[in-house]
């Protein structure tokens, strides 16, 4: 059997043909056979062959068939392995056989061919001629290396692919000889990495090679990993053709070849991406001032719009106090109607700003849910009483009294859904039905209305910005299109989730699901809701605006508090020193000195400044400010523009505080 073609052999592979003992005479050859060496054969997949010169009589061992994957029942004459190989492979292989042995005395090659059931098989053929006195016998041996083979083309291949991943991801592979102390690097390493293209150089040149500023550490880091055995990841930089080129490296301790230590690591060139970072921490820099100028510039904003919009609602409020027809009264609350439309427009834009800035920043703090939906429904009461709608909440049983979340956030999600509920609703009610999930620590509220409702599209769109599904209602009921804008933020700032069902002219239903966990009641005493009558007041009113300061004056003289006002926090100071107070009404922004400079002046006052409530009264209430209220000393704050029950409130906790109640 010859089938294949002459392949380069490998030397490595053990030589079958000594098998045959080289040194029998041709008697002993012809009483030795092959065949006793079958078991060992079958174990290393080796067949024996022959084939008798001059009659052409061919012999296998039974091996060969399990090669070639044929029945025991095939004849192995000249004819029956035309048929199996092919006629003119056969005869090739045969006559290249006899040439080489008779040129060379033997041969080695290796050939490859399809079994009968298509199985590829790649095998060594060996032979040799035995010279009997029956005449000329080749004899030789076939070994399936078909395995090794794919091995060995699976490994080319990796190495291959290796190698160009190597290549075209910038890494190259290095060595630290610790012994002989030199530094190499492998072949794909010189154009990349060295200046000179020698790939094996004494270590400590290599070190010299390196920015002054890398080579004690990198030395240092090489020792470690030498005595450690500890991985570890580190860097250098190194001139090359006049530019700074940066590598990112890893190494690690390792036996070599002949049992000597080396330390092997791949470096990657890094250059681009440590540009790149210096340009982003640039920028990021940049973004940062940037940002600081956009929060300085929307408390400065919120600053200059509320302050006089305070004015404007603080003096309608005097006005509506005062004595008045019942015309004029009605013209005076349609006033501060529109007057609150517009800050709260204002205000949705403020916050809009606010929201998108990175100085948010959640809370979890023990708080009564249901207090806080019952402070929503008093707010929008009055609405919906005027258009007849029923407004009404439900309870969940499994709702603890007290959870931690962030009661703020979550009042301004709520209001912003309850307000459009009540905007968009002229028929029928609100309901709203609170829900608490302990297993998932979640709060789930549902705001469900009989108004108008959206259809599909419009849902969709909903919480876009500034978008309004129906612009005649819009102009009719008023808004900018930003409340649910806010509110999906605010939900996605909390982790939260918000749904929404609907249909045209139907109603909507609208879910908030949102993290809350059971809380037990602060230690702190809650005491009663405070008496909005308190006893006279001796009030120090520190505030730059001439409006705020009419306002003031007009609100709380006539209920008998004695107040004296000031244009900034040092003239405050000033006259918190001379005289004694039970409260002072601190402007945040003002010249000269601003509030919270001026309460920690006061507070370091000792005595009775120590202990005076100071109320800040502010047109910025941006997240953070409360800590930053509290750590100067105010002990309570109201923003602009000032609601008069609030400041009436807060009057009255004061007093309390005082024990003037």
């Amino acid at each position: 059997m010859f089938p294949g073609n002459e392949n380069d052999l490998n030397e490595r592979r053990m030589n079958i043909a000594s098998l045959v003992d080289p040194d029998a005479t041709d008697q002993d050859r012809r009483k030795q056979t092959i065949w006793p060496y079958e078991e060992m054969a079958g174990l290393a997949r080796i067949g024996a062959w022959s084939i008798v010169l001059s009659t052409g009589d061919f012999e296998w061992s039974p091996q060969i068939y399990e090669i070639l994957s044929i029945d025991r029942s095939f004849k192995p004459t000249e004819e029956n392995q035309k048929m199996l190989f092919g006629s003119e492979k056969f005869l090739q292989t045969r006559s290249h056989l006899i040439e080489q042995v008779n040129a060379f005395g033997k041969v080695d090659t290796q050939v490859d061919f399809f079994t009968p059931d298509g199985m590829h098989r790649v095998c060594r053929l060996t032979a040799r001629m035995d010279f009997l006195e029956e005449g000329s016998k080749l004899i030789g041996f076939l070994q399936d290396v078909t395995e090794e083979k794919m091995k060995d083309t699976r490994i080319a291949v990796t190495t291959r692919k290796l190698k160009s991943a190597l290549e075209l991801s910038g890494i190259g592979i290095w060595s630290i000889n610790v012994d002989k102390n030199t530094f190499a690097f492998d072949e794909v390493c010189p154009e990349k990495f060295l200046v000179q293209k020698q790939i094996v150089r004494p270590l400590d040149e290599f070190l010299a090679n390196l920015l002054p500023c890398d080579q004690q550490r990198v030395a240092d880091e090489i020792m470690r990993v030498q005595r450690t055995g500890e991985s570890m990841s580190t860097s250098w930089s190194r001139e090359i053709g006049g530019q700074i080129r940066s590598f990112d490296v890893n190494m690690g301790r390792e036996i070599g070849i002949d049992g000597g230590v080396e330390i092997i690591g791949v470096a990657r060139e890094s250059t681009k991406e440590k540009q790149l970072q210096m340009s982003l921490e640039a920028k990021s820099r940049e973004a940062e001032a940037a940002l600081k100028t956009q929060k300085d510039f929307v408390a400065r904003m919120s600053h200059e719009i509320r302050t006089p919009m305070n004015g404007v609602i603080g003096m309608l409020e005097v006005l509506k106090r005062s004595e008045l027809q019942h015309e004029q009264y009605k013209h005076v609350d349609v006033a501060i109607s529109s007057a609150r439309s517009l800050l709260h427009i204002l205000n949705d834009v403020i916050d809009l700003s606010l929201l998108e800035a990175p100085q948010f920043r959640r809370v979890s703090e023990p708080f009564q849910l249901d207090r806080t939906i019952s402070d929503i429904m008093a707010l929008f009461r009055s609405a919906a009483c005027e258009k007849g709608l029923n407004l009404s909440v439900e309870y969940s049983s499994s709702l603890p009294e007290w959870v931690a979340g962030d009661e703020l956030r979550i009042r301004q999600i709520l209001t912003n859904i309850v307000g459009n509920a009540v905007k968009f609703t002229n028929s029928g009610g609100v309901r709203i039905i609170v829900d608490f999930c302990q297993e998932n620590q979640q709060i789930d509220i549902k705001v469900l209305d009989t108004g108008i409702g959206m259809a599909k599209e419009e849902i969709e769109s909903a919480f876009d910005q500034f978008y309004q599904a129906d612009t005649a209602i819009t102009r009719r009921i008023g808004g900018v299109g930003l409340g649910l804008t806010i509110t999906r933020q605010l939900v996605d700032l909390l982790d939260g989730e918000i749904h929404v069902r609907s249909r045209k002219l139907q109603g909507s239903e609208f879910r908030v699901i949102l993290p809350a966990s059971r809380a037990s009641s602060p230690t702190i005493e809650v005491v009663n809701e405070p008496s909005l009558t308190t006893v006279p007041l001796k009030i120090l009113a520190a505030d730059d605006n001439p409006a705020m300061q009419k306002i003031l004056s007009a609100l709380l003289q006539p209920l008998g508090h004695d107040i004296t006002i000031v244009g900034d926090g040092q003239a405050a100071v000033a006259a918190a020193a001379t005289q004694d107070f039970d409260v002072i009404l601190m402007d945040v922004m003002m010249p000269v000195m601003d509030g919270p400079t001026a309460a920690r002046s006061i507070r370091q006052m000792g005595g009775r400044g120590g202990s005076v409530p100071i109320i800040a009264i502010t047109a910025n209430a941006m997240t953070g400010d409360r800590e930053g209220y509290l750590s100067a000393g105010i002990t309570d704050y109201l923003s602009k523009p000032i609601e008069v029950p609030l400041l009436l409130e807060a009057l009255s906790r004061a007093a309390m505080a005082t024990g003037k109640a």
